[in-house]
Parts: C-alpha cells; structure tokens; sequence
C-alpha cells in the first residue's frame, strides 16, 4: 500500500501516483523492512522508483513536477538504523525510470521542494518557506507537525497534516501562501494518511484484495471548514527570517 501518497499530472495530462511502500531487506542476518519510493502511471502497477540511497534507508512523502526539462523529485530519507536524522532531497531526470543527481537539501523531517520554493520543518508547531518572496516562519501553536504536501493544481496551496495537541485524531490544515486563506481538514482517522486532495477531487488509496493499491477517487466523506482565529491551531502571521535556513 502506498505511504504518504501525492499525485499530480505529467504534460500530456495523464495522472501520476507517487508513495512509498514496504520493501525487505537484510540488517545483521535479519529480515527487515523499510519504505521505499514508488510510481504509477494512471491505473498501472506501481514501478519502484530507484533513488540510489541504501535499502535500509527509509524514503518517503515524495511530491514531484514535470516541466519541459523533465521530471524533479523531492522527498524525505532517512531513519536508518542507528542513525535517526532524517533529510530533504531533490533528485531530477529526463523520466522517471531515470533519475539521478541525488541533493540533501536541508536536514528535517517534512516538507518538499516545488520549483524555487523550499518547505520545511524540524519542530513540532512551526515550519519555513522560503521562494522568491523571501524567507518566512509560520507558526502553528496547538499542532504537531507530521507532514506537508502540496495542491499540484495550485502549489500556493500546502496541506499540513498532523495532530491537534491533547488529541489522538489525525488532522490536515489547507493553507493558502498567496492570500492565508485556512481550513481545516478531517475524515475518518485511519483514512487521513491515505488522502490526496485537489480542490473538489478527494483521492484514496485502494486496498481491496485485486486492486493495485492505487490513488482512486474516494468515496470517504471529508469536513472541511474555515479555521478562525478563536481555534489555538490558527496559522500565525508570517515572521520574516533574515536568512535563507540551509
């Protein structure tokens, strides 16, 4: 099944699934597993997407564009055994079943890379943009940090999954860049994780017994509704930082 899923379309239009997925490997003559990197064109079989990190690196919450240069990759490695530091990467190819040029942008456990824009986090209640626009810090007070994605139809639009302090429900805050426009995102707990959504596309993953396990459209309900500033989870105004932080 895929892990932290994201779709988006390459330029002829056609969907393009990408996640993670248990793989065995060996580890002191046992048999371990780790999540590593697939791909899916429309409905096919997922194709293991080859990074050239070592099997028993974890990698994970990919997001990726096509452009007339090719395909560029972002995701998160790292977590191996005995060694917890987990980084940022962006790797670039004429296609998928060609990339190459592996970069450790910056050390921290979410965020990903669109174009010239970095999103980043390495605490709990706060993550950094930065773009041509500058260098920013948000602040999201009563919210730990799991992951952050982003709308491929409208990158300005980054999805922030986590969970309320105090609770055990999983949560996704939608926040627009461009205008601070929140809201906030629930569903069912054990479905949150699986859920990629475009506007009114809702995405889940399919986990009947002859299924691929692909992205498909979902029939899961989700609420969404406007965060107001009475809510302790509100994204607080942006706070310049002087410096780009890696």
């Amino acid at each position: 099944m895929f892990h932290s899923p994201f779709f988006t379309f390459n330029q002829k239009r056609t969907q393009i699934q990408f996640g993670s997925d248990l793989v065995s490997c060996n580890y002191d003559e046992d048999e371990i597993n780790k999540f590593k990197l697939f791909y899916s064109i429309a409905d096919s079989a997922k194709v293991r997407l080859h990074t050239g990190l070592g099997d028993l690196v974890p990698e994970f919450s990919p997001t990726a564009w096509q452009d007339e240069d090719g395909w560029h990759l972002s995701f998160i490695s790292g977590g191996e055994v005995k060694k917890r530091k987990l980084f940022l990467n962006i790797m670039h190819g004429k296609n998928l079943a060609q990339m190459e040029g592996l970069q450790m942008v910056y050390p921290c456990r979410a965020g990903f890379v669109y174009k010239d824009r970095v999103v980043s986090t390495d605490s709990d209640d706060a993550f950094l943009v930065s773009d041509s626009f500058g260098n920013h810090k948000f602040n999201v007070p009563g919210f730990f940090i799991m992951r952050i994605a982003y709308c491929c139809e409208n990158p300005d639009i980054l999805f922030i999954y986590g969970i309320r302090l105090g609770s055990v429900r999983p949560m996704i805050i939608e926040f627009n860049l461009t205008n601070s426009e929140q809201n906030l995102i629930s569903c069912p707990p054990t479905s949150i994780y699986n859920l990629v959504i475009c506007g009114d596309l809702v995405l889940s993953i399919s986990s009947g017994e002859n299924d691929k396990n692909n992205l498909k459209p979902s029939t899961i309900k989700i609420n969404k509704s406007p965060i107001v500033k009475t809510q302790c989870f509100v994204i607080a105004g942006k706070e310049k930082l002087s410096r780009r932080p890696f």
